[in-house]
């Protein structure tokens, strides 16, 4: 799917430079310190052993000697890769290569196939001294330069430090910044300048990779911050080989055979069967479609008996970015995503599919965001099933990997009928992430649950608010921090075009360095002088988001809630305050305005924040949630 982004120079710098970095000289290699551990950093090589690692060529020639990461066989160990997938991430690592040597990092690239094309690769070259371009140290290799060449001579160490996040990427290479807020867009070829591959059609998501060009190169210090919104939960295993269809049979029309490490299926209609069966379950594949084109992973299912060769029986998770009704993403003819009205996926562009059936509960996410959540009571258990449907049709598959999952976990319900109000609900955190959000994810989902003129789908996949999707929903609501990748012309364009955003709490502490959405907001963030229990005057009793509060009002009218106090800056001179801090509360500035709740029209649209929603404890709090959830009414011009 499109992911268009907003440069973010300003305010990334800010963000990563309270983020660890590599271990000072003094600390011990291959350990994590304090600071990391508290952080999240977690080590992708322990200093021992390959532990975590594999490779689809020769295991045995890589090798640990002296705390490091060893080419033992050069020309042999391909590449070695993550026994996990990272999405988006901060990496660091050291390397060294001998003279006139060569090697890669491989980022979100396949199990198959060749990880600098699938994916894509930072090249590490012997290249000190010469001018920067597409195939030297630093470089996206075979897409874009770096700023600067900022390798070391061959034979000293280097480190890279990594940030990849949605289609955002910024590199440090000893130290300095080589790729500022880069955008995986359509640079990028496959050797050949003439050999197109745009970036922004490869895989989202995939495995840390090293590479063995030939030349002994050496690792160290390999870690990283898993920032996904679905973190790989291991476990996974491959049910396709690779190299043959192998454990599948074929039946109907069609073609099928495996093309480097690529399962290709052309014209049809015809579908490829797993041997095994499965009941509860969670699925994943890279899935592509030529112009046009149109598939399905079957799951639960069977051939029909009368027929064996026609369409078969059971869940079809569909493959097709035209279908108005079935696109990509849902139950074929069963069930629907409550917020997305149309495809996120587009023709001859990687994406990855991901189907967790237990019991009755199914569900499936595109590139990380959720899709259907429904209940189904059809199909209990079979087989899996990939379709190739009509003479000119080409569908690709790699990686099609499944995890047995017990039975008996609760699923969701199934979303309200009817035309509600349709919210995305956006947690993504590249500043402070408050322990909170997990819990609110879940109320703002049952919300959507409970609530029939509610629908709320989840994320922390911020670069979806693309103009596309925006058109298919009414409220955008943000519980988020730091520089988030979002598009902000499209937002304020789609807000004044009738469109809806809701801000809780540190929406304010999210794209501080961006004008355009510090106005749209109404203001931001500038700390927080209290964490206690404090009075809050109730503005505008009469407004639907207020009401909540008013029950509980003494004379003033005014509230005693305990939660983290925001003050702000860069205040909006039109924001209609509704309700803000007690102007005697203790440390309070004399003559500075405290707004805590404000709302605004925007063109046809409207904004409304609340400062509220810090602790758990406001979350469980009725008169809260109902408040956010008159805002989001309100908003909506409902």
């Amino acid at each position: 799917m499109d992911n268009i982004r907003l440069p973010y120079i300003a305010a990334i710098l800010f963000v990563l430079a309270s983020l660890p970095g590599p271990p000072a000289e003094a600390q011990p290699p291959n350990a994590l310190t304090p600071d990391e551990q508290q952080a999240g950093w977690v080590l992708l090589f322990d200093g021992t052993s390959l532990t975590g690692w594999t490779t689809s060529g020769d295991l045995d020639a890589w090798g640990v000697k002296s705390g490091e990461v060893v080419i033992t066989k050069p020309g042999k160990g391909w590449w070695l890769r993550t026994d996990r997938m990272y999405r988006d991430f901060e990496l660091t690592l050291e390397f060294t290569t001998p003279r006139e040597g060569n090697s890669g990092l491989g980022l979100r690239g396949s199990s198959t196939g060749d990880p600098a094309f699938t994916g894509l690769e930072l090249q590490i070259l012997a290249s000190h001294g010469e001018e920067p371009n597409v195939g030297n140290c630093g470089a996206v290799y075979g897409a874009i330069a770096p700023s600067v060449m900022a390798v070391k001579p061959a034979g000293e160490w280097n480190s890279y430090r990594v940030l990849l996040v949605g289609d955002t990427l910024d590199v440090w290479l000893n130290g300095q910044q080589i790729h500022t807020a880069q955008k995986l867009d359509d640079r990028g070829y496959i050797h050949d300048p003439k050999n197109k591959s745009p970036l922004r059609d490869r895989l989202t998501t995939g495995y840390i990779s090293l590479q063995d060009h030939g030349d002994p190169a050496r690792f160290r210090n390999i870690k990283i911050k898993d920032l996904s919104p679905d973190r790989d939960p291991g476990g996974f295993e491959p049910i396709f080989n690779g190299k043959d269809t192998t454990g599948w049979k074929q039946r109907g029309g069609g073609t099928w055979q495996a093309e480097e490490g690529t399962l290709v299926g052309r014209d049809g209609p015809g579908h490829l069967f797993s041997e095994k069966t499965f009941t509860d379950f969670e699925a994943r594949a890279f899935v592509k479609v030529n112009t046009k084109g149109n598939s399905g992973l079957y799951f639960r299912t069977h051939p029909k008996k009368e027929d064996p060769n026609t369409w078969p029986d059971g869940y079809e998770a569909q493959v097709d970015h035209h279908d108005p009704k079935n696109f990509t993403g849902c139950i074929y003819d069963r069930a629907w995503p409550a917020v997305f009205k149309s495809p996120i996926t587009r023709d001859n562009a990687w994406f990855d599919y991901r189907i967790r059936a237990v019991g009755n509960q199914v569900q499936t996410w595109i590139n990380g965001v959720e899709m259907v959540q429904a209940t189904l009571d059809a199909f209990p258990a079979g087989h899996f099933a990939l379709q190739t449907h009509h003479k000119g049709n080409e569908i690709m598959y790699r990686d099609i990997q499944v995890r047995d999952i017990s039975t008996g976990v609760k699923g969701a319900a199934a979303p309200a009928a009817g035309k509600p109000i349709r919210v995305v609900y956006c947690t993504e955190s590249l500043g402070f992430r408050h322990e909170v959000l997990p819990e609110t994810v879940a109320i703002m989902a049952g919300l959507g649950h409970t609530l029939d003129w509610l629908d709320v789908a989840t994320t922390e996949v911020s670069s979806i608010l693309t103009p596309e999707t925006l058109a298919q929903v009414d409220v955008v609501v943000l519980y988020t921090t730091g520089p988030l990748p979002i598009d902000v012309g499209a937002l304020v364009k789609w807000v004044e075009g009738g469109g809806a955003l809701v801000g809780v709490h540190s929406a304010t502490d999210t794209l501080s360095a961006n004008p355009a959405y510090v106005q749209l907001i109404g203001g931001i963030f500038d700390g927080h002088p209290w964490n206690e229990e404090v009075d809050i005057v109730l503005n505008e009793p009469g407004h639907r988001a207020v009401k909540p509060f008013v029950g509980s009002a003494t004379k003033g009218p005014r509230v005693r809630f305990a939660d983290e106090i925001y003050q702000f800056k860069s205040l909006n001179a039109k924001n209609q305050i509704l309700m803000s801090l007690a102007p005697d509360t203790p440390k309070a500035q004399a003559g500075r305005a405290y707004p805590l709740v404000w709302c605004r029209e925007v063109g046809k649209g409207r904004m409304f924040y609340t400062a509220l929603g810090h602790r758990p404890e406001v979350w469980r709090d009725q008169r809260f949630v109902d408040h956010v959830a008159a805002g989001i009414k309100w908003a909506a011009h409902r």
